[in-house]
């Protein structure tokens, strides 16, 4: 680990709901009035508090007053639960409080998880954060980045051996990886071939040929191809066959070819050390397969060449993987940092987080010309 480079291969978290602003963070429109006269804000809070408890309208998240140039403003409560008020009571408040007529504001929906969360969100309305102390959740150490910079040295090998994009699949516990796209795609075909030609079906029986390679599909992109990898595993385990070990083995030889100039494998060869990580392992992993809450990735990390589109991120959500790290993004289809932001989407039954390198690729300044900034 000791070269020029190393220290390029820093990664930085993607924010669940993403990095844009207050436009991007789940937001719900709650009824607002400013108040007219600041020495009754303490009584306004007290009054407001008692009457529209924030933990019930779900909002005790959010602090009820936030301070600008201007004024005061108070958040009351959703609109429809304001309207329900009796209007001598809502008339009550008003006047009493001298509150203004008030009037509609988006409020963050839900508490932030993480400090940048928390950042966002306060951007455009005062919430209280209580960090958690969850080893799941902190930032990845130095020594974890350098671990994650090798593995997905990995998926750059796998790229480079399959001329595309490139995947593996890791178990952070014992450092294994344990699927790789490429193989577990030369694994299918293997199967194909022995596979039985089509019963009752004399004319496709008389065609099949096991020796064809078989066509392409369109659901065997990296990510899907780990994730049937890892499935492979499970099967064997589960009916006591022979393991497909070869689903794990990464083409380091790959790396040997020098990938086109000014493309964004090239760029991503340059940010990432020279040598694998030594202490990992290929092979399978003893997969937990007694516990009923257990999915085909529950606990392993996916590292991707490339952004992952919205199909796929789906499909990692549904595998309950643990994380996602990406080096390349992907503006046209990307689904995680680009747009949709899928791995922060609260009514999913399952979120992930994801990582990718902190100096993004720019293919205009790869390709010598000055990019934009």
């Amino acid at each position: 680990w000791d070269h020029p480079t190393r220290n390029m291969a820093v990664f930085r978290e993607i924010p669940k709901q993403g990095a844009g602003g207050a436009g991007q963070e789940p937001s719900v429109p709650i009824l607002v009035a400013r108040i007219l006269n600041k020495q009754k804000a303490s009584l306004a809070l007290r009054e407001v508090s008692e009457h529209l408890p924030a933990q019930q309208l779900s909002l005790g998240h959010l602090k009820r007053i936030r301070k600008t140039d201007q004024c005061l403003e108070l958040a009351l409560c959703p609109e429809d639960f304001w309207r329900a008020l009796p209007e001598a009571q809502r008339c009550k408040l008003r006047e009493s409080l001298e509150l203004s007529e008030p009037y509609s504001c988006l409020v963050p929906a839900y508490p932030p998880q993480t400090r940048e969360e928390f950042e966002e969100m306060a951007k455009f309305w005062p919430v209280s954060f209580h960090p958690v102390r969850n080893p799941e959740l902190e930032f990845p150490t130095e020594l974890e980045q350098q671990s994650m910079a090798a593995f997905l040295r990995g998926a750059l090998a796998d790229a480079l051996a399959s001329g595309g994009q490139g995947a593996v699949i890791v178990s952070p516990r014992s450092r294994r990886i344990l699927a790789v796209a490429s193989s577990v795609r030369k694994e299918w075909e293997r199967r194909e071939r022995l596979r039985p030609p089509p019963p009752g079906d004399p004319v496709a029986a008389a065609s099949w040929d096991q020796t064809a390679v078989p066509y392409y599909h369109p659901l065997h992109t990296p990510s899907m191809l780990c994730i049937m990898g890892v499935s492979f595993l499970h099967v064997a385990m589960a009916q006591g066959q022979e393991l497909p070990q070869t689903t794990g083995q990464v083409p380091w030889g790959a790396l040997d070819s020098q990938p086109c100039p000014h493309s964004d494998l090239e760029w991503l060869l340059g940010q990432l050390p020279p040598e694998p990580d030594p202490d990992h392992v290929e092979g399978f992993d003893e997969l937990n397969m007694d516990s009923e809450a257990h999915y085909i990735c529950t606990g392993l990390d996916i590292y991707l060449t490339h952004e992952p589109s919205a199909m796929d991120a789906m499909a990692l959500v549904h595998s309950r993987i643990r994380r996602v790290i990406f080096a390349l993004p992907r503006p046209d289809v990307g689904a995680l940092e680009s747009d949709h932001h899928i791995h922060g989407i609260r009514s999913l039954n399952h979120n992930y987080r994801v990582f990718t390198l902190a100096s993004q690729y720019n293919e205009a300044e790869a390709c010598g010309r000055p990019g934009p900034r």
